[in-house]
Parts: C-alpha cells; sequence; structure tokens
C-alpha cells in the first residue's frame, strides 16, 4: 500500500535535509559528510522499517532513494559550479548582459504538467493496490525536482567574458567554462524553441539551456556541446564569429511559438512521444479510463498490449517527430547508402539526419517498408567511410526486422508481469500471507528483466556487425574502423564536455576509452547489462584474422561474454 501524499511529501523533505546537511559538512570535511550521510541512511532505513509492513518497507526506500538520487544530483552540481566560481573570481572579467522574463519557465512547466497529467490522475484516481502506481510516484518526483532545478537556473544564470576570452556561465547549481575561440558555429534564433530544447520532448541532446528570457536566443556551438543564451546585445559575440556563422547575426533563425498553429502537428506528436513512447503518461490514462468503467483486468491487460502494437507500428512517424529529422541531402553519402540498401533489397528505406552533438544512430520502423534510419549531425563529421559502416549496421537492423523482433522478444516477459500483477491484485491475501515469498518473485522479476533484455539486444547487435561487414567494400575492416571511429569520438566528446565543467586536477586525470578492454567489473556490466555488447569486443572481434561466419561470430560471443566477465587477463590484444 502507498503512503498517503502527506507522508510522502514529509519523506521527500526529510531526505532534502540529510542531502543538504550531508552536502554542508562535506564542504569542511569530506571524511565528516560521508560518515552523516551513512548515519543518516541506516537511521532512515530503520524508521521505513518500523514504519511500514515488510513488503510496504521497499514502496517507501524506493520513494526516498530517487528523492536522494536526485537531490544529491544537485549538490554535486552545486559543487563543481563553486569550484567554477572560485576560479572565475580570480579573473578579469566584464559581465554579458541577460535578457530575463519568467514566462519561458511558465511555459515550460506547463509543458511538463500536460506530460504528466495522466500520471498525475493515474495517482489520484487510479488503484491502491497497483504496482504502477509507485512508479508513477517516482516518475513525479523526479520530474517536479528537476522543474525546481530549471527555475533555480533561470533565475540565478549569470554570463561572464573573461581577459583570457572565456565565457563563463555561472548559476546556483551549474558552471560551465568555454574557450571562446573554440566556438564552431553561431545561429540567432528569434525566439524560444521550447520543442526543442525541453527535455521531456527529446531524444538525443547534449544542449545546454540556459536561456533566461523569452526572446531572441543565441545558441553557440562548441566541441561536444551546444549552449543556448538569451543575452541583450547579441552583436556581443560578433568577434568570435566562425567565418562559416559571420551571417548569423543578420539572418535569424525564425521560431513559431509552440502553441502557434503551425506548430500544432509537431506539438502533439512531440507530447504523444513524451507521454506514450519515453514517458507512461498515455498507458496510465488507458488503464486508469477502463479501469474507472470497471472493465475486467483481462481486458485492460489486452488493450494496453494492443496500443503498445499500434505504437510500435507509428514509430518511424512518431519519431521523426520527436527528433525533428529532416531527409539527408549529402549526394555521396546517399549514393553508398543506396549501393547498400540494393545489396540487401532495402529500396524504399530512407536516410535522416538529426540535429546533436551526440555520436549516434538509430533504426526506426516496424517493418521493412515502414522503415528509416537516423543520424545524429555529429554523426555525419566523420569520416564518409565510417558513416558507410554505421549505415550498413542499421541497415541489417532494418533487413532483419530487428526492431519488431526486439519488442516481440519483451512480450514473453511482459505476459509474465502481467500474469503476476493479476494474479496479485484478484488474491490481495498473498502479499499479507507470504511477504517473503512476494518479495523474492517481486524484485526477481525486476532484477531479471536487464539481464533477459541485455542478451536478446547483444544477439542482435553482433549479427548486426557481422552482417553489415558482408556488404561493406572492405568487410570487417571497415565494420571495424566504423566502430573504433564513432567510439573515440564519443570519447573525445565526452572528454571535451567534462572540461567545461571540471577543474584542472580533475581534467588531467586519465579517463578509461570505450574502446580499450576496462576491469572486469565493468565488463561483467556491458556484457550482462547494456544492450551493445562492450565496444573493445566489437571491434576485436572484426579485427580477428580470421573471418568468422555469424554462427561462429555469436558462439564466439557466447563464450567471451562468461570469459571476459570473470577473467582478469587478456585474451585477445587491444584494438589498434
Amino acid at each position: 500500500m502507498l503512503p498517503n501524499f502527506t507522508t510522502i511529501i514529509l519523506y521527500v523533505a526529510i531526505t532534502f535535509l540529510i542531502a543538504l546537511i550531508g552536502y554542508r559538512l562535506e564542504k569542511k570535511s569530506e571524511k565528516l559528510g560521508n560518515i552523516f550521510i551513512i548515519v543518516a541512511a541506516l537511521t532512515m532505513v530503520g524508521q521505513l522499517f518500523y514504519s511500514f509492513k515488510f513488503p510496504d518497507f521497499f514502496i517507501g526506500f524506493s520513494i526516498v532513494s530517487i528523492a536522494y538520487f536526485n537531490f544529491s544530483m544537485i549538490f554535486e552540481g552545486r559543487k563543481k559550479a563553486l569550484k567554477r566560481h572560485t576560479e572565475f573570481a580570480l579573473t578579469e572579467n566584464i559581465e554579458i548582459p541577460l535578457s530575463r522574463s519568467i514566462k519561458k519557465w511558465l511555459y515550460e512547466t506547463f509543458l511538463s504538467i500536460i506530460v504528466l497529467s495522466g500520471a498525475i490522475a493515474y495517482y489520484l484516481f487510479g488503484p491502491e493496490a497497483s504496482p504502477l502506481k509507485l512508479l508513477v510516484i517516482l516518475v513525479i518526483i523526479h520530474s517536479v525536482i528537476e522543474t525546481v532545478k530549471q527555475f533555480l537556473n533561470h533565475v540565478s544564470t549569470k554570463v561572464y567574458q573573461s581577459k583570457e576570452n572565456e565565457l563563463f556561465i555561472l548559476s546556483s547549481i551549474e558552471a560551465r567554462k568555454y574557450p571562446l575561440e573554440k566556438l564552431e558555429g553561431l545561429q540567432v534564433e528569434s525566439g524560444v524553441d521550447l520543442l526543442k530544447l525541453h527535455p521531456l520532448l527529446t531524444i538525443f541532446s547534449k544542449s545546454l539551456d540556459f536561456i533566461t528570457g523569452n526572446g531572441k536566443v543565441l545558441k553557440l556551438d562548441f566541441p561536444g556541446e551546444t549552449v543556448y543564451l538569451s543575452p541583450k546585445d547579441l552583436s556581443f559575440f560578433n568577434p568570435f564569429i566562425p567565418k562559416a556563422s559571420k551571417k548569423a547575426i543578420e539572418e535569424e533563425k525564425h521560431v513559431l511559438p509552440f502553441y502557434h498553429h503551425s506548430n500544432l502537428k509537431r506539438l502533439l506528436g512531440k507530447l504523444y512521444f513524451a507521454g506514450a513512447i519515453k514517458g507512461i503518461s498515455v498507458y496510465s490514462t488507458l488503464f486508469l479510463g477502463l479501469y474507472l468503467l470497471d472493465v475486467h483486468t483481462a481486458i485492460i491487460a489486452g488493450a494496453i498490449i494492443i496500443f503498445w502494437f499500434t505504437n510500435l507500428y507509428f514509430s518511424d512517424r512518431i519519431l521523426k517527430i520527436a527528433t525533428d529529422a529532416k531527409e539527408m541531402d549529402d549526394r555521396e553519402l546517399l549514393i553508398r547508402a543506396n549501393k547498400l540498401f540494393q545489396k540487401l533489397n532495402l529500396p524504399k528505406i530512407r536516410l535522416y539526419e538529426t540535429e546533436s552533438n551526440d555520436f549516434n544512430g538509430f533504426a526506426s520502423g516496424m517493418g521493412i517498408g515502414r522503415s528509416m534510419i537516423t543520424l545524429t549531425s555529429a554523426t555525419l563529421k566523420l569520416p564518409v567511410e565510417a558513416i558507410e559502416g554505421i549505415i550498413a549496421h542499421e541497415a541489417i537492423h532494418v533487413k532483419k526486422r530487428d526492431v519488431l523482433i526486439s519488442q516481440l522478444l519483451r512480450l514473453p516477459y511482459l505476459a509474465i508481469i502481467v500474469a503476476f500483477v493479476l494474479w496479485l491484485v484478484e488474491s490481495p491475501e498473498l502479499i499479507e500471507n507470504n511477504p517473503v515469498l512476494m518479495f523474492i518473485l517481486i524484485w526477481g522479476l525486476i532484477l531479471l528483466f536487464p539481464l533477459y533484455q541485455s542478451f536478446y539486444s547483444q544477439v542482435l547487435e553482433v549479427r548486426a556487425d557481422r552482417l553489415a561487414s558482408f556488404i561493406l567494400h572492405d568487410g570487417s575492416k571497415q565494420m571495424a574502423n566504423s566502430l573504433g571511429i564513432l567510439g573515440q569520438s564519443q570519447d573525445e566528446s565526452i572528454e571535451q564536455s567534462l572540461q567545461y565543467i571540471e577543474d584542472k586536477e580533475i581534467e588531467e586525470k586519465k579517463r578509461p576509452s570505450s574502446i580499450e578492454r576496462p576491469p572486469w567489473i565493468w565488463r561483467w556490466l556491458e556484457f550482462h547489462l547494456m544492450p551493445h555488447p562492450p565496444l573493445y569486443w566489437r571491434i576485436a572481434i572484426l579485427k580477428q584474422d580470421k573471418e568468422l561466419t555469424l554462427k561462429q561470430s555469436l558462439k564466439q560471443w557466447f563464450c567471451d561474454r562468461w570469459k571476459e566477465s570473470f577473467t582478469i587477463k587478456l585474451s585477445r590484444k587491444k584494438p589498434e
């Protein structure tokens, strides 16, 4: 049974105080702060055990855990921000005035409420014993704390330029330092594009929203990150504009308000994506409506599965809107891609591009005739041979209907979960009479799902790597090089982003590369919990002197996922 609203607020407030006091003590002594957090956590666990029955303890524990995680992220950001503030105080600088208006934050909060409205309604009117209600509570807590975080950034952000031409962006909980000589691009936008910037409405996003006003917006592209600001004087950045963006100040991009009638299709598509694909609000609404109509639980389960398949059928169109994807117009790349598609007999597939600093790509669509491959703008900056390998990999996913297969493979597990939930709903006394057994079963189902999902997902990825190598002109060598370049670019992008945040002492520490063999614990996590096998392994298996068949590759993966998870010595050479 879920605790009442007042109890939830009380526990979230206590968790905030624990995180705040721990942060304050850690500023004086890291050891003292850690001791306090441990003692406070043990005290909280003891209090939860005392206040709730055995199974209900884990409901309270989940609420406290999600709240503490979100609060600790805010205070961790505050800690790093203070280091930048200290560095900033030692520099000669001038402040760049920002336009300020609360409208932007209010609009952003309004969109969040719309996205979460189904979840909120389910919490208020849904069945008390439903496990879905706990998930709804956790989502709402996370979203509320994120909204508060956005407000703190909105009211406290200030921007400065140092004498060394460094751009300092400082708020109470975040801080960045960007060398202006590294500015790669600049774009003036006529207004705030909330449908592009709202975190609930996007997939790939390494964009930082420091917009404090509701007027013109300046988009600054740095290596690895894009920053959005709302300075009063846009011409301030004229001396630093790259040659490719010289006309960006005069030729602004026209942005319509999210509520404009011309944006209606995009708005509805984004909201649907946020509520039905990225979130659970639409499913919660469907469940709640049928529950209030007193429909049998078996029919409710069937309706949800049908709705899930409908989402899958239209996934290509939904993701196209969600990512603001546009058809690719690079002629050379299209020619290379079409040659690959012809080899696979994929005449109707289309290539799309979405704006993002993430190095990534994905295939979407349930069938061959309703599929698309989308690459990020950062990925399209890689060498054309590397992009060709990525496209070949995604094309295999389309050819083998992996998007559909991966969803269908979830069904048996979801059917078990639905049957288990229906069993508990029809027989609530089982929890009271067998609390330990029910606890083991519930947590067993929760913990086994990522293992099961990782297993079949990695099978599909290994198959895509191997079959893609068969259609590339340079075979497995080109596929391996594509993955290596992609991994190295991802590492460099992450490293660059961290340099904008962290102090010099941390920057000098060597960070592990994704294309190198990590310690065994990380190998275990990647082989058994991640959707892709470790990148070092994917590259190494493709670079073997002997060309493996698909069957041999899968057999090698099955053996190595155990061998590599529990051995210390290198089993094969690192990729070059």
